[in-house]
């Protein structure tokens, strides 16, 4: 910075940049520069060389780059490539990041107005599900078990020939046609005479009874030592054959009661 006493620099008119005293042209801007006009110093005014020492930077400064508030000459381009402040490049950053900060808080905002305004419905009384009552079966009362039918009692029937009720049934093989005229009390005893000829002797009350009362029975053999050993190969085919015709006829042989 120059003191008082000392030549300033010459300066662009345009540009404000120094440019040496004999300069035409600007070397910055080009621009062409006029001379300036000659003054006379008033009278008693004396150039004092003051040293540079003595200077008070304070009581005059220079000034500063006055020269960049004046309107730039047409064509004229500054050949020192602008670049922007770092301040300057991280604005746009800067102001992106604020919107998607408030977009974001505007997003929860209405999220949670959402949330408070959706209240759960009551539920309808009238809606509530109905217990299906399901009716209870009730036991079946068990089937009484229908007793056996009891036989009706019969006269007790008169031995034919010889007072057999069957005569042939110890020689020969009987047929359908030798017990169909017969009761189901008859099909029992022509079944136990076969027994009743080789003395057996019988528990049963009512066929014991019958079998006394004939005159060729001569009970000698009680019926827990009874050997049917005894009964000849159509004996016992004719006792097997009336113990079928009483099963199916009448549903099993023939109980006293």
């Amino acid at each position: 910075m120059c003191g008082k006493g000392q030549v300033k620099p010459m300066q662009c008119t345009y540009c404000r940049r120094d440019i040496p005293d004999d300069a035409v042209w600007c070397p910055y801007c080009g621009a062409e520069q006029t001379p300036p006009e000659e003054t006379t110093p008033p009278d008693g005014w004396q150039d004092e060389n003051i040293p540079v020492d003595d200077w008070d930077d304070e009581a005059d400064p220079p000034p500063d780059n006055t020269w960049a508030d004046d309107p730039p000459v047409p064509g004229w381009e500054d050949d020192t490539p602008y670049e922007p402040a770092p301040e300057d490049q991280d604005a746009p950053r800067s102001k992106a990041l604020l919107i998607a900060i408030f977009a974001a808080l505007g997003v929860a905002l209405i999220v949670l107005l959402i949330a408070l305004n959706v209240k759960p419905k009551p539920k309808d009384p009238a809606a509530a599900v109905t217990p299906v009552v399901t009716a209870t079966a009730q036991p079946s009362a068990a089937p009484t078990p229908s007793a056996a039918p009891t036989p009706t009692p019969t006269p007790t029937p008169k031995p034919a020939d010889g007072g057999y009720i069957l005569p042939d049934s110890a020689t020969r093989r009987l047929t359908q046609a030798d017990v169909e005229d017969l009761t189901w009390e008859q099909c029992c005893l022509a079944r136990n005479e076969i027994y009743a000829r080789h003395g057996r002797i019988f528990q049963t009350p009512q066929i014991a009874a019958y079998f006394a009362a004939q005159s060729w029975y001569h009970g000698t053999v009680p019926g827990a030592s009874f050997d049917n050993n005894m009964l000849s190969p159509i004996e016992h085919a004719n006792i097997d054959f009336l113990a079928g015709y009483e099963n199916a006829t009448w549903g099993h042989p023939y109980i006293y009661s």
